[in-house]
């Protein structure tokens, strides 16, 4: 009887154990029963229990986000990145991140997100600049212009008036990176965009 105790609590031990390092892996039970809800012909659980899945994956995928961003340029600080994952069922399936930079009153943003709806309407409008063209006739494109950030294509715009701006940038047809500036200069605006590496933003998409 001692015996059959003193396994049962090694057993248990041992299982502890496992979980503690992370070896009962809880995506992996998830897609696990979503195969076995499949199997069975239950597919409103099946579909759950993957749904769940690929939502804890997105979220893993979404802390990798900060290090896309760049360092503060030098006279700046940043603020911590701010990141989440949006399920398929809302907007996509988007991830997203952003990190605020300050210098005394001067603030600017950059935001990343991937599988954004935001990102054809961007595209058609660096792929066509006649849309930019029709849109400052009307008045609704005033200040906003197409230029080139490394070999990144960038919808611009500035309001020399209350000195904000900002830049949108489309990579790999997958991510939006926007960069918002508030009472700072057009270069501030600039050098930040330039700093970024988009060799790691396509690295990060790929993934």
């Amino acid at each position: 009887m001692f015996k059959k105790n003193l396994l049962a609590l090694f057993i248990i031990s041992f299982v502890f154990s496992l979980n503690a390092a992370g070896w009962a892996d809880e995506i992996e039970q998830e897609i696990t029963s979503g195969l076995s809800a499949y199997k069975a012909k239950q597919y409103s659980k099946s579909a759950e229990h993957l749904e769940f899945a690929a939502q804890k994956i997105r979220n893993l995928k979404a802390k990798k986000i900060e290090t896309l961003f760049p360092k503060p340029l030098p006279g700046w600080i940043a603020s911590d990145t701010e990141s989440g994952a949006v399920g398929r069922m809302f907007m996509g399936g988007v991830i997203s991140g952003s990190k605020k930079y300050l210098k005394n009153s001067s603030t600017v943003n950059i935001t990343i997100t991937t599988d954004n709806p935001m990102i054809g309407v961007v595209s058609g409008i660096l792929s066509n600049p006649m849309m930019l063209q029709m849109g400052a006739q009307l008045g609704n494109a005033a200040g906003q212009e197409i230029v080139r950030v490394k070999d990144q294509k960038a919808l611009k715009a500035w309001d020399p008036e209350n000195l904000e701006g900002s830049m949108q940038m489309v990579v790999d047809n997958r991510a939006l990176v926007s960069i918002e500036g508030a009472n700072c200069r057009v270069e501030d605006i600039q050098k930040y965009a330039e700093s970024i590496d988009f060799g790691k933003i396509k690295a990060y998409i790929a993934e």
